[in-house]
């Protein structure tokens, strides 16, 4: 059966079967807060709006006054702001072109998601401007150059934009069905670029806490609590599912060649994020073969079970990456479980495994296991608009099985005490100029959550 890429519906996020319908909500009263919404949240961003609205355009155009191309620069980063939020925040213009409140969203909406993004990029241009000054001595046959290479990024750029949109929605708008995250980003049809976003949220995180010289920036409110973990929620499920969607981006990377050279800024970049996928997978692992092993005691005979479970899933995470494509995290987690109780010559039933699962692992419901979509192969090549349905039963014997029975049992079942990456993904990523990812940020914690109380650092 062909169908049509979906998102999995969680409990609390009905937003994820939003359609092209989707349209933001008016809000024609500043004082009348939606329910849902994060007072912490919504207080910060427009205090970031008022406090910088008639500086931060002309802050940012200060780091073009060295840039040779400095008025096609002005121009492309100006259209692309306004184009990409009037999408999301749409406002009626008067002939001046200024906003007015006749129908469309609240301009006082718009005015702040368009401040935000200014600031943020000023900050991360001038973090990109100090870079450059102390690696290369100011010299004026090559001051500006990374300015000039990170501002002409468009899709550095357009993936920074998708993140304070997506912010800007949750601190003004909260979560509510329709309108938490994606729905912004399927609205700017973005949903293959969610990688990019997943690097943009750190760029973000890293411009609001990055040390200042003591420039205008430097008075930016720090980010409430409730706006990190929207955010750490955000790459969470990115990782778990929304990268590995037919069509994103990350694979064309993780399939592109042979072998991954590290010391490029892409493959740098690519290996961050699988860190993260490769922690993310396997704390949902460890957690949830706890839990069997306590509603299925017979397990407690296998010598080491998450041990040998996780190091079973390592295999498929560092040598068969591709059975994540399409599918959700957790149906891997499910089938690598399950794959190691028929090794050990056991049985525990597979629905009764998928019960723990859901009830183990917050905001899943059963249509992750029942509804898994994976795309459909043709000679080799993945065709993106194809995608059979099925269970996770079915993809446990159609697709998994049949790789992973490539290996011997006894390398399957081998215990580890320690987890190491059995092989370097085979992958070649050429350079990169990306200058918005100069100051990388990582986020920890409870990472079996969609959205967990994980702080920034």
């Amino acid at each position: 059966m062909t169908t049509s890429p979906a998102l999995h519906v969680y409990a609390d996020d009905t937003s994820l079967d939003a359609t092209d319908g989707w349209t933001m909500p008016q809000e024609p009263e500043l004082a009348s807060r939606p329910s849902g919404v994060s007072d912490a949240a919504g207080a910060w961003i427009k205090r970031i709006c008022l406090q910088h609205e008639n500086t931060s355009t002309e802050a940012l155009f200060a780091h073009f006054q060295e840039v040779p191309k400095r008025a096609e620069l002005t121009v492309n980063v100006v259209n692309a702001a306004r184009s990409r939020i009037s999408a999301v925040f749409p406002i009626n213009q008067n002939h001046r072109g200024k906003p007015t409140d006749r129908g469309g969203c609240h301009p006082f909406h718009y005015k702040c998601c368009l401040t935000l993004y200014y600031c943020v990029l000023e900050r991360l241009l001038s973090l990109v401007a100090r870079a450059e000054g102390r690696s290369l001595g100011g010299h004026p046959n090559v001051k500006g150059q990374r300015v000039e290479a990170a501002a002409g990024d468009m899709e550095a750029l357009d993936a920074l934009l998708n993140c304070c949109i997506e912010v800007a929605v949750f601190s003004l708008l909260g979560s509510r069905p329709g309108i938490g995250f994606p729905a912004a980003t399927k609205k700017l049809g973005l949903t293959n670029k969610t990688y990019q976003l997943w690097h943009a949220i750190e760029a973000f995180c890293g411009a609001l806490t990055a040390p200042t010289d003591g420039d205008y920036t430097s008075s930016l409110p720090g980010m409430p609590l409730d706006v990190q973990e929207f955010l750490a929620g955000m790459q969470v499920r990115i990782e778990e599912e929304l990268a590995f969607l037919p069509g994103s981006s990350i694979l064309r990377l993780v399939a592109s060649s042979p072998r991954l050279q590290p010391g490029h800024l892409e493959g740098q970049l690519l290996a961050s994020f699988l860190d993260e996928h490769r922690s993310m997978c396997l704390a949902r692992l460890e957690g949830a073969a706890r839990a069997l092993l306590v509603e299925c005691p017979h397990l407690q005979a296998v010598d080491g079970f998450g041990q040998r479970a996780a190091h079973c899933l390592g295999l498929v995470l560092d040598q068969q990456l591709q059975l994540f494509f399409g599918v959700h995290a957790s149906v891997v987690v499910c089938a690598a479980l399950y794959l190691l109780i028929k090794l050990c010559g056991l049985k525990v039933p597979f629905g009764k495994l998928v019960g723990v699962l859901e009830g183990t692992l917050p905001n899943h419901e059963a249509s992750i296991f029942q509804q898994v979509l994976v795309p459909i192969f043709t000679a080799g090549a993945e065709a993106e608009d194809a995608l059979t349905c099925m269970g996770a039963r079915q993809y446990y014997n159609d697709i998994f099985l049949p790789v992973m029975s490539r290996y011997p049992p006894h390398e399957l079942m081998a215990q580890a005490d320690a987890q190491p990456h059995v092989a370097p993904l085979p992958h070649t990523i050429g350079p990169s100029s990306k200058g918005l990812t100069a100051v990388p940020r990582r986020v920890l914690g409870d990472v079996t959550n969609r959205t967990p109380t994980r702080l920034v650092r």
